[in-house]
């Protein structure tokens, strides 16, 4: 279900799922009348969802409106879902990309096709979380390990 949530919001459902995996809260309006048939009709009602089957849970953070919650994910467990999630969506990502064209840039020394190629996979694949110089290396090492 969240994959599908994904797929559809892509990005705003990202940047929360991000959010939420690095230890923060997202500010979300929760809807209590939900039901089966409209469930993808919105983003709104993946939160509701999450949050009406203990994978989130409301924080400490004061937030003003009626159903308008701070959500968190509550524990290491439903941590260690959303992360598997989040790097089967990479994995499965980053196996759609086509890599012969940065193959063949690197090959002929095609600067700006090299950059706009590794531009193109760094936007869908990686967060502005991803901060740290060794966790690109690794990346960079495992686009050409695996070619």
């Amino acid at each position: 279900m969240i994959r599908s949530f994904i797929d559809a919001y892509s990005s705003t459902v990202k940047k929360k799922f991000e959010t939420l995996i690095s230890g923060g809260y997202i500010v979300q309006n929760i809807k209590e009348d939900l039901t089966y048939d409209y469930i993808h009709l919105s983003e709104e009602n993946l939160w509701s969802i999450l949050y009406f089957t203990g994978y989130l849970t409301r924080t400490k953070e004061k937030v003003a409106g009626k159903n308008v919650f701070a959500l968190s994910v509550p524990n290491a467990e439903v941590m260690e879902i959303f992360e598997d999630a989040a790097e089967e969506w990479f994995v499965e990502t980053s196996n759609q990309w086509d890599k012969k064209a940065l193959f063949d840039a690197v090959w002929n020394r095609d600067d700006k096709s090299i950059s706009e190629e590794l531009t193109k996979l760094l936007r869908k694949t990686i967060s502005y979380h991803d901060y740290k110089e060794d966790f690109y290396h690794a990346f960079f090492a495992g686009i050409f390990a695996g070619g």
